[in-house]
C-alpha cells in the first residue's frame, strides 16, 4: 500500500492523521466502477456513468434504443407505400419518413407532407412516428435523471470523507516535497554537511539558494 511504501521509504515523518486508507481505497474502487473514463464536463451532455453500473440504468438506456423499432417501422412503411427506397431519417423537428423526388409523393392518410429534404426529398411525418419520439424523450429524461441521482451519490461518499481526503492531500503534498529533495540530492551530488563546534564562525554562504 501507499502508507507502507511511504514507511519504508524512510518517511516517517509525513503525517498521516484522520486518514482512513481502507475506506478511501473503497471509494476508489467504486469511482473507477461507477464513472467512465472521460465523462463530459456536466451532467446531461454525454454518458457520465459506465455500462453495467447500474442495471435499471442499463434498462432504461436500451430501452431509449429506436433501432429495432425504427427499422421495423421503415419494412412496414415500404410495404405498405410500395416505395422499396423510402427511408427513415433524423431531422431537428424529429423522425420523417423520407422518399425520393423520383419516387414520387406517398398517397396515403397515414403520411402527413412536411418539409423537403436535400436533393428535393420529400418528407412525411405519421402519428406512429411522434409516438415514437415522444416515447424516446420519456424515455431519456429518465435515464438522464437516474444518472444525475446515480452521480449525486457517488459525490456524497467522496463529501462523506472529505476530512481524510485532506490529510491525504497534505500528506501526499509533503512526500512530493520530500521525493523531489531526494531526486535532485541523487543526481547532483548533493550531502548535509556537517556543522562543528566552534567559537569562530567558520561557514560563510554567498549567492545560495534553498533547494526547495
Amino acid at each position: 500500500t501507499l502508507l507502507a511504501a511511504i514507511e519504508e521509504a524512510g518517511l516517517g515523518g509525513v503525517r498521516f492523521a484522520n486518514i482512513d486508507p481502507v475506506a478511501l481505497s473503497r471509494l476508489g474502487v467504486e469511482i473507477e466502477r461507477a464513472m467512465e473514463a472521460r465523462p463530459p464536463a456536466r451532467l446531461g451532455e454525454g454518458v457520465c456513468i459506465r455500462p453495467g453500473y447500474s442495471p435499471q440504468l442499463d434498462a432504461l438506456r436500451l430501452g431509449s434504443s429506436l433501432e429495432g423499432q425504427l427499422a421495423q417501422l421503415r419494412d412496414q412503411y415500404a410495404q405498405l407505400t410500395g416505395k422499396s427506397n423510402l427511408r427513415l431519417t433524423k431531422g431537428r423537428a424529429g423522425w420523417w419518413v423520407e422518399v425520393t423526388k423520383g419516387e414520387g409523393p406517398i398517397a396515403h392518410e397515414q403520411f402527413e407532407l412536411g418539409e423537403t429534404g436535400p436533393g428535393g426529398r420529400l418528407r412525411y411525418r405519421t402519428a406512429r412516428l411522434r409516438q415514437l419520439q415522444a416515447q424516446q424523450l420519456e424515455q431519456l429524461e429518465r435515464v438522464d435523471e437516474l444518472e444525475e441521482s446515480l452521480y449525486r451519490g457517488l459525490r456524497q461518499q467522496v463529501l462523506s470523507l472529505g476530512p481524510s481526503l485532506l490529510s491525504l492531500a497534505r500528506a501526499l503534498a509533503e512526500v512530493d516535497v520530500a521525493v523531489g529533495l531526494a531526486t535532485l540530492a541523487h543526481e547532483r551530488g548533493w550531502i548535509r554537511p556537517e556543522i562543528l563546534n566552534s567559537e569562530s564562525p567558520i561557514l560563510t554562504i554567498e549567492g545560495g539558494r534553498h533547494p526547495v
